[in-house]
């Protein structure tokens, strides 16, 4: 509500909204936070979160050193490594699995799509030396992200079953031979090994690591599928970000960063050995950003404020929730759908996809937008919302998108100002020669890849802060944003090849 206003009009609170999304998001303000990040980020990576000799964690470095988690992957690949593995990509709304080819070349194993099967490009799909032969996935629902300890691994078991058992993927299988699987993992981890892998607090909803917490991630995935008398092995658990830098580096070796935005965001990067990648961007101080009142009541409502707020800013499952308390407080001034309460509306209950639809409506009815809002979120009384309903709602969506993008660009600005410092120590000292060419960064995750117009903003907002901190002179072709197609499941198959050879 705005202040010393008894009724204020939806203009008038959409006007207070634009002026607390807008805040600190000039091109000043968002090199400043690069430069605190940046900060931040040479700390954290020095962070020791290893156990004393008395078994205590020093708290401070805990809490720097699980925002820059270490891969050990210490080599990109070579795009000549080969091999058949079961890859799975476990996200924040979707579990993957499927059996891919790695320096085999084509094939047409399989043909069609039904149900929960994916076929991605009418047969298998075919990346020059990568190809999926089949994949299937499984929505993770509220349901299994309450799914506590090893009843959440036995339920992932179970889904590793299926995929063995589809016959068209058991065909391609040797009988009696382990199967190697590798996984991209969606969430925080300590590892010392691609295969001594330690579970951490997931976030997002999830309650799997009740009871469990601090164990061994890859014995707990082996200990359900045992269980099941599965004929796989767990060679290599990677976290999202380096399996989408492995994926596209496959292909393309001048890549050297990835971005994940989906349900969260997790960035992965390449530094010299003076350094450690990836980096989970975690954790800041909260006046690092200029917070509208409902970021404040997210936060408060959240089961663990203060974690990983960077992430509530920009994080697709925290878009369509920030729109959601916007628009709540106009319901309730009986500003906005003429006071009635959608179905659906309760907490995280508008998704990200959800407003992608409703912002991008450009018709002059915005009949896509009316539909689809009215169908996912019904007003009890049956009527559809208005024009004018919709348009608040898309320009609300608009400010807390463009937020999101300014911020995400600062993340990667200051990851980016980073590796430069770091290779300018490494290589001095070397007399290696520092790269010069269009740097590109690999891309994965449903709001970067398909909330539209999102990644656009990002590229804008991060060309003007390349542009000032080098004063134009920095790579030729720039700092690019490209997207890497099933990148969780190609670079998961890569580490496991690449753990074996």
């Amino acid at each position: 509500m705005l202040p010393n206003d008894p009724s204020p009009s939806l203009e008038a609170y959409l006007a207070e909204a634009t002026r607390a999304f807008n805040t600190g998001i000039g091109l000043n303000s968002l090199t400043h936070l690069s430069a605190q990040l940046h900060a931040s980020f040479a700390v954290r990576l020095r962070a020791d979160i290893s156990p004393k000799s008395d078994g205590s964690v020093d708290k401070e470095a805990e809490v720097n050193g699980i925002c820059m988690l270490p891969s050990w992957i210490h080599t990109l690949p070579e795009g000549t490594e080969s091999g058949r593995v079961l890859a799975m990509d476990v996200g924040g709304t979707l579990f993957r699995a499927g059996l891919v080819d790695l320096g085999n070349g084509p094939g047409d194993d399989d043909s069609g799509m039904e149900g929960e099967e994916v076929y991605l490009d009418g047969t298998s799909q075919v990346r020059g030396q990568m190809r999926i032969i089949k994949m299937r996935s499984w929505k993770i629902d509220n349901h299994v992200r309450s799914l506590r300890g090893h009843d959440f691994f036995d339920w992932m078991a179970a889904r590793i079953e299926d995929v063995l058992q589809d016959p068209d993927i058991a065909a391609c299988l040797v009988d009696g031979a382990v199967l190697p699987m590798g996984m991209a993992w969606s969430f925080p981890v300590e590892q010392t090994s691609p295969r001594e892998v330690i579970l951490l607090d997931m976030g997002k909803g999830f309650e799997a690591t009740a009871g469990v917490i601090g164990g061994d991630l890859t014995e707990l995935i082996m200990r359900a599928c045992r269980k099941r008398n599965l004929p796989v092995s767990l060679d290599a658990i990677i976290n999202d970000g380096s399996a989408t830098l492995l994926s596209r580096a496959y292909q393309d070796p001048a890549t050297r960063f990835s971005l994940i935005l989906g349900t969260g965001t997790n960035m992965a990067v390449v530094l010299p050995i003076s350094a450690l990648s990836p980096s989970k961007f975690g954790t800041r101080p909260d006046e690092w950003f200029a917070k509208a009142a409902h970021d404040e009541r997210l936060e408060a409502a959240h089961p663990r404020p203060g974690f990983q707020p960077f992430e509530m800013l920009i994080g697709g499952r925290y878009i369509g929730e920030i729109v959601r308390l916007v628009c709540a407080e106009g319901i309730e001034e009986g500003m906005l759908f003429g006071g009635e309460v959608p179905a659906g509306w309760e907490a995280y209950g508008l998704e990200a996809k959800t407003v992608a639809v409703v912002e991008s409506d450009t018709s002059p009815g915005l009949a896509a937008a009316i539909g689809t809002l009215s169908a996912i979120h019904p007003l009890p009384s049956g009527t559809l919302p208005s024009t004018k309903d919709i348009h608040f709602v898309q320009r609300v969506a608009s400010l807390v998108t463009r937020r999101a993008a300014a911020y995400l660009a600062a993340g990667i600005h200051a990851l980016w100002e980073l590796k430069t410092a770091a290779e300018q120590v490494a290589y001095a000292s070397s007399g290696a020669p520092r790269d010069s060419e269009a740097l590109s960064i690999a891309c994965n995750g449903s709001i970067i890849e398909r909330y539209p117009g999102f990644r656009a903003q990002v590229q804008s907002y991060l060309d003007q802060l390349v542009e000032q901190s080098t004063r134009g002179n920095g790579p030729s072709g720039g700092v690019r944003l490209e997207v890497a197609d099933e990148s969780a499941i190609f670079g998961a198959a890569v580490a496991a090849v690449a753990c074996r050879e």
